[in-house]
């Protein structure tokens, strides 16, 4: 029982060094011709608001999957919150076909891709900053608990602090960040903590 037990607790230790995404923001575009209709969108869509004083986009709050669309009368989209590329592609999809559904025309998505995609991890180990600091490929600023680890193969930045954890930014795929993942884990081997720093 106590083996089973560790094992339980080792293999949770591990799945939390994984990355796990954060927010996926992507960018679509319906295929129309002249403007759309963003009162009556808002209007008809539930979850949905516009105000063209404050924001020149209807803002759609969606469930399935959560996340929010940003619409534009130019029928460009821009999908915030999403938790997998496949989930904002979905989102978009849906947001399209509602849109083409309230203003009684056909129109399909003719442009989807990812523009960022956030994801933190933690490395497994507590690293030293002030040495790491010293690097070329590195910039801190005094104000900042961690560092910005740069020119990484995948992906130009990940934010890095001495308890090990890591932020990745600017990603354009999920395969991108694991790939940045396993590259940093091991040049951070050689900044790792000792037991006695700790």
């Amino acid at each position: 029982m106590y083996k089973h037990m560790r094992s339980r607790r080792e293999s949770k230790k591990s799945e939390l060094m994984l990355p796990l995404v954060q927010n996926v923001v992507s960018f679509a575009e319906m295929e129309i011709e002249g403007k759309l209709n963003l009162k009556v969108i808002a209007e008809k869509i539930e979850g949905s608001r516009y105000n063209h004083k404050r924001f020149p986009a209807v803002i759609m709050r969606k469930t399935m999957p959560k996340c929010t669309v940003l619409c534009f009368a130019s029928g460009r989209m821009i999908v915030i919150g999403s938790k997998s590329e496949s989930d904002a592609e979905s989102a978009a999809r849906k947001a399209t076909k509602d849109i083409s559904k309230v203003l009684g025309f056909k129109t399909e998505m003719k442009a989807f891709r990812i523009t960022n995609i956030v994801a933190n991890a933690d490395i497994g180990f507590r690293v030293q900053i002030a040495r790491l600091s010293r690097e070329k490929n590195v910039v801190r600023n005094e104000n900042f608990p961690g560092i910005v680890y740069k020119n990484l193969r995948t992906i130009k930045s990940v934010l890095v602090f001495g308890s090990g954890k890591v932020v990745f930014t600017g990603a354009k795929s999920k395969d991108d960040i694991d790939n940045a993942f396993k590259e940093l884990r091991e040049k951070l081997k050689d900044f790792a903590m000792a037991d006695s720093e700790k």
